[in-house]
């Protein structure tokens, strides 16, 4: 939780900090993206959904869960939850 709270102060306080924030996610998200659509072409995964959907909901469930177990749960607990996510989302794809 100190970690988007941080986040949060620091682009509060730093102007151009939201800006290398954007850059570092959408960096992310390419690199996500070249990622699954290697997986595609090697038809380790097979479905219709866009790469950079995909890429998206990788990306956006690490950080909804790491909220949402942080404040239910502990941190233990959300690396677990995470993994489990992942891996159900995982075999649904291929």
């Amino acid at each position: 939780m100190n970690y988007f709270l941080l986040v949060f102060d620091a682009i509060h306080r730093f102007p151009d900090f939201k800006e290398k924030i954007k850059k570092m996610h959408l960096e992310e998200q390419i690199m996500w993206e070249e990622i699954i659509e290697k997986a595609k072409e090697s038809k380790e995964i097979d479905t219709p959904m866009s790469s950079r959907h995909i890429a998206k909901l990788f990306i956006y469930s690490i950080d909804s869960n790491f909220i949402h177990n942080i404040l239910t749960e502990n941190f233990t607990k959300a690396l677990t939850s995470i993994e489990e996510l992942w891996d159900d989302f995982y075999k649904g794809l291929r």
